[in-house]
């Protein structure tokens, strides 16, 4: 609750249909975590969030011609298949009206969820690419991935459709940047994140009584003695270390310029590497 941005939360399988009560398991996801963002950043939005009034997990908002919809759409184990079935087709429903209200307005329809497009949800999919195509806008489509991240265009023959797979359990999250004026978007998994400094440092406290949000990033623990003094060794060059990930420009659906004749050599990638960033 201290992000810079707002943040929204969707229900995955694992906080509702895989777990031991569903039923319990889903209100507590709608009592405390549908409306999170209206809990911490509601006054400082300049955009109007939508909900859908018949699914808690359903939202939307028009945000510099991009229209982003947050749908419950989860894998993971059917316990009804009727109510499965209801459920996306009142998401679909309602994804479609989210549109029309703003299609003039639109050059972008960004949706997330949790499921990725496969024989089990085609009742949803199938439609919404069809709907797509009415509509006439690029579509872009993310979802959680087991897998490395990847963007796929032109998913199922479709030119509008882009789909792109977020593996989860990795720091940070991907940061997903999207320009509209030219068409284009940029995925980064690495550089975009710096921790903020504390904001009442105490240097004088000892390292291993500092508490982080994040424990998996912490240092090992300082002992409370001094180590007994380690045998002498050769020299070495040093630990091997991770190299930072570097930002990924994804390729842009706007049409492309003819290329020259001699390309120049392209350099590494930083923070502005993608055009239009």
């Amino acid at each position: 609750n201290h992000s810079s941005v707002p943040v929204y939360l969707l229900p995955g399988d694992s906080e509702w249909n895989n777990c031991a009560n569903p039923t319990s398991a889903w209100e507590n996801w709608v009592t405390y975590l549908s409306k999170y963002d209206a809990q911490h950043w509601n006054n400082a939005l300049d955009h109007t969030v939508k909900r859908d009034t018949h699914n808690a997990g359903n939202f939307a908002f028009l945000h510099r011609k991009v229209q982003y919809i947050g749908i419950n759409l989860v894998g993971g184990i059917v316990h009804n298949q009727t109510e499965r079935e209801k459920r996306h087709e009142g998401t679909l429903r309602w994804v479609e009206e989210e549109v029309a209200r703003n299609v003039d307005d639109i050059e972008l329809v960004v949706i997330v969820g949790n499921a990725e497009p496969s024989d089990d949800n085609g009742d949803f999919f199938k439609p919404l690419f069809t709907a797509d195509d009415r509509w006439g806008k690029k579509l872009l489509y993310i979802h959680e991935s087991n897998e490395r991240s990847q963007l796929r265009r032109h998913f199922d023959g479709n030119k509008h459709i882009l789909m792109l797979g977020v593996e989860v359990g990795l720091w940070p999250p991907l940061q997903v940047q999207i320009d509209v004026m030219k068409g284009g978007l940029k995925v980064d998994r690495g550089e975009w994140y710096t921790e903020p400094p504390s904001k009442s440092p105490t240097p004088s406290i000892s390292p291993s009584k500092v508490r982080s949000s994040y424990p998996s990033m912490m240092p090992t623990q300082v002992p409370t003695k001094p180590p007994s003094p380690e045998p002498t060794k050769f020299p070495s060059k040093g630990p091997t270390q991770r190299p930072t990930p570097k930002p990924t420009p994804w390729p842009f659906w706007a049409p492309k310029p003819t290329p020259r004749p001699t390309p120049r050599p392209t350099p590494s990638p930083t923070k502005s590497s993608a055009p239009g960033f």
